[in-house]
């Protein structure tokens, strides 16, 4: 008999933790797969249709996402409503399935505790998350995974041992899972290299570093960018290319990054590319 597992996840985009959850729900629903995955999103887009695509039961509903707006009087008053809100639509899309697992995508989604909490479901919390400042967040971290979780998979040993240490008892439920993809490897053709190199402005002969990921505060962009300099400084024949965008309402990373390229007259070493699905 399969097990109905019920996603929770933070975005429906295609970065780093979407393509982990693609992938894993994905696997989950081979024809083999003794699991059948329910995906509730936030909204619309890229990774809702590719798991539409792939025929597996998506639902657009409020996750709780934590940020830091959401401790605005505005977001505060509203949150009862958007808890209830989302409910309803849970109740209503779930009337006829019965939920063994219930699955937290990233410490930014809370709507997976309500609901195991609620329903009395098993819940596993999959972190992908360093928080070390303020501390009371940490901690207020550290005891929802502890009290509201029956297993907790981490990406790492340092993202374990941020809110787990050895000695804790919590520290029995935590598995560490590292990130993997399964995929054919593509050779690109050096004419089509050669034509990105021209297009970004890069030298042909310059070696290229690149970080691939959002452009927000926890990334290291300018933590590259100082190394960069330095062996710029140097003499070697370097390139540096950053590929994606910020989050949405956090343009200011992005400006940021561009000023410091600009202050440390690295602009004609330095690219910046927004999303793209094929890197």
């Amino acid at each position: 008999m399969n097990k109905t597992v019920l996603f929770f996840h933070q975005s429906a985009e295609l970065y780093g933790s979407d393509k982990m959850l693609l992938h894993f729900v994905l696997y989950l629903k081979n024809e083999q797969s003794e699991f059948n995955p329910i995906v509730v999103l936030p909204k619309e887009g890229p990774l809702l249709k590719i798991l539409k695509k792939n025929k597996v039961k998506t639902i657009v509903s409020p996750v709780l996402k934590l940020s830091r707006k959401m401790f605005s009087a505005k977001i505060i008053f509203s949150l009862p409503y958007r808890l209830f809100k989302s409910l309803c639509t849970l109740k209503r899309e779930l009337k006829s399935e019965s939920i063994d697992i219930v699955y937290s995508s990233t410490l930014a989604v809370t709507m997976g505790l309500v609901y195991s909490v609620l329903y009395q479901v098993k819940h596993l919390w999959h972190v992908h998350e360093l928080i070390i400042k303020p501390r009371t967040v940490k901690y207020t971290y550290t005891y929802l995974l502890s009290r509201f979780s029956n297993h907790v998979v981490f990406n790492s040993y340092a993202s374990r041992n941020n809110f787990f240490i050895k000695t804790n008892n919590s520290s029995k439920k935590a598995t560490v899972i590292w990130n993997g993809l399964e995929r054919q490897a593509i050779k690109t053709k050096p004419e089509t290299l050669k034509k990105l190199r021209k297009s970004l402005n890069i030298k042909q002969t310059s070696i290229v570093i690149g970080l691939v990921g959002r452009i927000s505060r926890w990334k290291g962009h300018q933590l590259l960018l100082e190394a960069f300099e330095g062996l710029h400084i140097k003499g070697y024949d370097i390139a540096l290319l950053f590929l994606g965008s910020p989050p949405p309402n956090q343009e200011y990373f992005l400006e940021s990054l561009m000023d410091e390229i600009k202050k440390r007259n690295l602009s004609h070493k330095c690219s910046i590319v927004g999303f793209d699905s094929n890197i």
